[in-house]
């Protein structure tokens, strides 16, 4: 009988117009060409019933900010279980946004640390054997925002150290400090072409394989 070897959860992290879907994509895509078997959770979501949704547009709509908190962490946990399940079976799964960029949007918005630490606490989850933080100079990032088109209000905002895109992106920095040494990587995407973004996590998984 085969041993099924538990595959590897890379997550990947940056604001928005750094190039996280890009990333995810190529990197699946690389991993496919390779033999090696991979999921693309961010396509791969949209096949699953998540009972957790109907919740988290209800609350969107009426909660207070820690009941909202509550259930997306109720409905990370529910993909959580998913990804460990696909994990198990020996796929590598990759995935844009994920605990992390939860607990900065709620810090952002209000709720101390200590009270995000203590619902996390209530909610384990799966970790990510490789986080990929992304990078990218403002003033490149706003081409490429520009480029794709607006497509919310969000997208107007700059990053600045007192706006709300300056604190999601150190608040990210800061939280990949705490990961184990050797499973973070940090890519600036204005200094590296896209296959060279996938190159290096994909290298970098690869080495511990």
């Amino acid at each position: 009988m085969n041993e099924t070897h538990r595959g590897k959860f890379i997550s990947i992290h940056g604001i928005d117009g750094t190039g996280k879907t890009t990333t995810t994509q190529e990197v699946v895509r690389k991993l496919s060409e390779d033999g090696i078997p991979v999921i693309n959770y961010d396509t791969h979501k949209e096949t699953i019933n998540n009972p957790h949704e109907q919740a988290k547009n209800k609350i969107d709509r009426s909660g207070s900010l820690e009941e909202k908190l509550a259930v997306y962490l109720e409905s990370m946990m529910f993909h959580s279980a998913e990804i460990d399940r696909l994990l198990s079976q020996g796929f590598h799964v990759v995935k844009s946004r994920y605990l992390d960029d939860i607990k900065a949007h709620f810090s952002q918005l209000g709720i101390p640390k200590e009270k995000v630490k203590e619902f996390e606490l209530k909610f384990p989850m799966v970790q990510p054997d490789l986080k990929v933080i992304l990078i990218l100079d403002e003033t490149e990032r706003r081409k490429r925002i520009d480029m794709r088109g607006i497509l919310d209000d969000r997208d107007v905002e700059e990053k600045t150290s007192e706006t709300r895109l300056g604190f999601l992106e150190d608040y990210l920095f800061k939280a990949a400090k705490e990961a184990p040494v050797g499973s973070v990587l940090h890519i600036d995407t204005s200094m590296n072409s896209v296959n060279e973004v996938v190159k290096k996590i994909v290298d970098h998984l690869l080495k511990d394989l």
